[in-house]
């Protein structure tokens, strides 16, 4: 405040509100937008699902009712006492978070392999039966109790204060310090966990130290602020479509890019009912649920797509399985972590689909005049577009002569009449002309 025309009250009051309101608040929102993003890529690169959170695997859940027992266990014996309440409550939320991640993680783990699906159906169980134990105690506690067991639930940045502050930031410091080291191993995760260990990667030292990160990480932000949701499942998705999914740039992306929804979110919070604030949470999951259904629904009922290796139309999208119906008639069932794990190519996201055929030319064949009677062969097959022109060139040139990229366009539903009708006009073409075919040499080993 050097510098500025202020009164000396008024300059002792801005030091008051920027020292002791605005700058732990701020800290506050950065630390745990931070490390529930952090969070939300290490879970996602260890399970290799996109739909893993810590929320969705009972993290968040487990560290609420910790802080529930700590809350409405200390409104019992008379209130937290002031000089340790904040530590009790962090300690209780971190042994909340950890010991519900534990069990799911156990529950999840079948001969040696981590079920996906059994961990989610044991993280929604988990997370059912944690929401239970809150709403007793909620029943169990008073009326001031009560109040701020709720308002607790629906996350806040309110009342940021260093006693609170501190714990949280060692705790974020270690997890943004520690993750960032273990980018390669989360890379290698990506492959499999077979091809992580072929690369010398302890999986499930790996996954030990994970979960137990993600715990510690989550229980010292539920403790702090409250439920958020979303900002571990978003952020990461964000910043992966951004930058890519190299966990070099994901893990550092993630934790500048949380901090900084969180701080846009208090702003919105704070602002939306002046003078009332709304709590972070219900902020956090309007902002979360529209674009958390956008990323992870990239085709609908009807599409024609090609992913996890089967090209087929999508009949059924299921929590854990979409069920798709290939080319020839098999109703196929895939996982939703092997398919969103994936490139997902989505046919019918366009009015139209390219042809990609090759035609291989003799080197004595004017290439040219070829090129004009395919275009114009090409234009007359039924079902090829007028908009955009089919498309022949050269597309490279090999000892045998110049190969040619043979590209008409059509509707989704007859791609494959043109595509065969394409191969016949070739053929056909080239007869007709007289070109002559191309010599290949055919080599035939002998062995002994």
């Amino acid at each position: 405040m050097m510098g500025l025309p202020i009164a000396p009250d008024g300059l002792e009051q801005a030091e008051l509100i920027l020292g002791r309101i605005r700058l732990p608040r701020t800290l506050l929102g950065l630390a745990v937008g931070g490390v529930l993003a952090l969070s939300g890529v290490a879970m996602q690169g260890l399970f290799r699902n996109p739909l893993a959170d810590p929320g969705l695997v009972g993290v968040s859940s487990g560290a609420a009712l910790g802080a529930a027992i700590a809350i409405v266990g200390g409104s019992v014996f008379g209130g937290l006492p002031e000089s340790f309440g904040p530590y009790l409550l962090s300690v209780c939320a971190f042994l909340g978070g950890l010991g519900v991640t534990a069990l799911v993680y156990r529950l999840g783990r079948r001969n040696g392999q981590t079920n996906v699906a059994t961990m989610l159906l044991a993280g929604v169980a988990m997370t059912a039966l944690g929401g239970a134990a809150v709403g007793l105690f909620s029943y169990l506690a008073d009326d001031a109790t009560l109040r701020t067991l709720t308002f607790w639930n629906l996350g806040s940045l309110n009342g940021a204060s260093y006693q609170r502050l501190w714990p949280l930031l060692l705790v974020a410091a270690g997890v943004a310090v520690w993750l960032p080291r273990r980018a390669k191993a989360l890379n290698a995760m990506l492959l499999g966990e077979s091809e992580a260990r072929h690369l010398g990667i302890d999986v499930e030292r790996l996954k030990r130290e994970l979960v137990f990160c993600t715990a510690l990480g989550v229980g010292a932000a539920v403790a702090a602020a409250g439920l958020i949701g979303f900002i571990g499942l978003v952020v990461p998705h964000l910043v992966r479509l951004l930058a890519g999914p190299d966990h070099r740039v994901v893990l550092p992306a993630s934790l500048l890019a949380g901090g900084v929804l969180m701080l846009f979110a208090d702003l919105a919070a704070r602002l939306l009912l002046a003078p009332a604030e709304l709590p972070i949470g219900i902020v956090t999951a309007f902002i979360g649920a529209p674009f958390f259904l956008l990323i992870l629904r990239p085709f609908k009922v009807g599409d024609l797509i090609g992913a996890a290796g089967i090209v087929g139309t999508v009949e059924e999208i299921g929590l854990f399985v979409t069920v798709v119906n290939t080319l020839d008639n098999v109703r196929t069932y895939v996982g939703n972590n092997k398919l969103f794990s994936e490139t997902i190519q989505n046919f019918s996201a366009n009015p139209y689909r390219r042809v990609d055929l090759v035609a291989q030319l003799h080197n004595v064949v004017d290439h040219a005049a070829a090129i004009r009677l395919l275009r114009d062969r090409l234009a007359r097959i039924p079902n090829v577009k007028a908009d955009p022109k089919p498309d022949v060139e050269i597309l490279s040139f090999n000892p045998l002569g110049p190969a040619l990229a043979v590209r008409p366009y059509c509707d989704n539903a007859h791609y494959w009449q043109v595509y065969f009708d394409t191969n016949r006009v070739i053929r056909e073409t080239f007869g007709e002309a007289g070109f002559p075919a191309p010599e290949q040499n055919v080599f035939v080993r002998t062995g002994s």
